[in-house]
C-alpha cells in the first residue's frame, strides 16, 4: 500500500468493475470463438459490441419497451459506457498515439457520448416518464430526444421538467456523466500523434 489506503480501495473497485464489465467478457469470448489475432479480434469485438448496444437502445426506443430488467440493463450500460472509457483512456497506460488510433479514440468518444444521450432519452421517455412534466399534452419522442440532448449539454429546454426528486436525479446524473466525458476523459484522450 505504498500509494495509501484510498488509492488501494479505489484501485480495488476499478478491478471489480473491470471484471463486471460485459465488454471484456464479449472480447474474451469473441477472441476464443474466432481464435484469430488477439488484438484484431478484440478491436472487431469492440466494434460489434458498440453496434449491438446501439441496436438494443434504438429497438427499445422504437417499440418503447418497458420493464424493470430492461431499465436496469440500460442503467448498467450507461455506467459501463462511462467506466470502460475511463478505464482505457485514463486508468490504463496509454497505447501508441498513431493518427489512426487517435481518430478511432475520437470516434469512440463521440459514440459513447451519443449512446449515453440515447439511453437517457429512453429512460425519460419510457420507464421514468411519470417523473417528468411535459409542457403540452402532445409531447412527442422528438421533444424528449431534444430534452435529453439539452440536458446533456446544460441547455435549458422548458418543454419538459422533472416533477420530483427522482426526475432531478435522472437529469443531474446525465449532466454529470456528460461532464465527466468532456472534462476528465476528453483531457486524457488526445495527445500529440506519433509520425507514422
Amino acid at each position: 500500500m505504498k500509494n495509501g489506503i484510498i488509492y488501494f480501495i479505489f484501485k480495488s473497485i476499478v478491478k471489480i468493475l473491470y471484471c463486471l464489465n460485459i465488454v471484456e467478457l464479449f472480447k474474451y469470448l469473441f477472441s476464443r470463438f474466432f481464435n484469430s489475432n488477439e488484438k484484431d479480434s478484440k478491436i472487431l469485438a469492440i466494434d460489434i459490441f458498440i453496434i449491438l448496444k446501439w441496436i438494443f437502445i434504438i429497438s427499445l426506443l422504437i417499440w418503447q419497451i418497458n420493464g424493470l430488467i430492461l431499465t436496469l440493463l440500460v442503467i448498467y450500460l450507461i455506467f459501463m459506457n462511462l467506466f470502460i472509457y475511463f478505464y482505457y483512456h485514463v486508468w490504463e497506460e496509454p497505447y501508441s498515439f498513431l493518427i489512426d488510433k487517435i481518430r478511432k479514440r475520437f470516434l469512440n468518444l463521440i459514440l459513447a457520448i451519443c449512446f449515453s444521450i440515447f439511453c437517457y432519452y429512453y429512460l425519460i421517455l419510457v420507464p421514468f416518464k411519470k417523473h417528468f412534466i411535459f409542457e403540452n399534452e402532445f409531447f412527442n419522442n422528438f421533444s424528449t430526444f431534444l430534452y435529453s440532448i439539452s440536458n446533456a449539454f446544460l441547455i435549458n429546454y422548458d418543454q419538459i421538467q422533472p416533477s420530483d426528486n427522482f426526475g432531478y436525479f435522472i437529469i443531474i446524473s446525465e449532466s454529470l456523466i456528460t461532464f465527466i466525458f468532456f472534462t476528465i476523459i476528453l483531457s486524457k484522450t488526445f495527445h500529440e500523434p506519433i509520425k507514422e
